[in-house]
């Protein structure tokens, strides 16, 4: 049904109807822009859905949008976004944006690891000066280090939002990521 409420709601009652364990829900990419809020369309599209089954959420994998997503219900996610970013030099961290590009000439001396704090193989031994080296040079170390950060940015993501969920302040926790 993309973006397309009538579309949905014929989607959900057809699915509902069969002996599936859980929801997955896609088809929004193609429907709008890559900057485009798609939050009121997870809303929409988690409405006649039968909530007593898993939901998850394909191909979207934004920090936002993950949070967005659980907020209305979404159990679980899968997208490329944490390795395809990585794979043009991007490393996700909770500044900035929620990403830096390690290919920017402002990283070339940096002694930082990509993330104060994350525990990652890349941050514990590497530098953002080492990895935009990398990056320049054409070595894949760089982007398999940067896509093991990533990830590991993810996990801990999930873990936040588990542990805020668990411990009843998931707004509170929302906000302070997406303010």
């Amino acid at each position: 049904g993309g973006v397309f409420p009538k579309l949905r709601r014929e989607s959900a009652a057809f699915i509902n109807a069969l002996p599936f364990f859980g929801h997955a829900l896609g088809g929004f990419l193609p429907a709008r822009q890559e900057d485009e809020p798609i939050y009121e369309v997870f809303a929409m599209a988690m409405e006649g859905l039968d909530r007593a089954r898993p939901v998850h959420l394909l191909g979207i994998g934004g920090v936002r949008d993950i949070w967005e997503g659980v907020a209305v219900g979404v159990d679980t996610f899968d997208c490329v976004h944490p390795t395809r970013i990585a794979r043009h030099g991007g490393a996700l961290v909770k500044a900035e944006g929620w990403r830096i590009n390690l290919r920017n000439a402002r990283y070339k001396e940096d002694p930082d690891p990509i993330e104060e704090g994350c525990d990652c193989a890349a941050c514990r031994h590497y530098s953002r000066g080492y990895l935009h080296h990398c990056l320049k040079a054409g070595e894949v170390t760089g982007l398999t280090l940067i896509t093991i950060h990533n990830i590991a940015f993810m996990n801990r993501l999930m873990a936040t939002i588990r542990t805020a969920i668990a411990e009843g302040r998931f707004a509170e926790e929302m906000k302070a990521w997406c303010s």
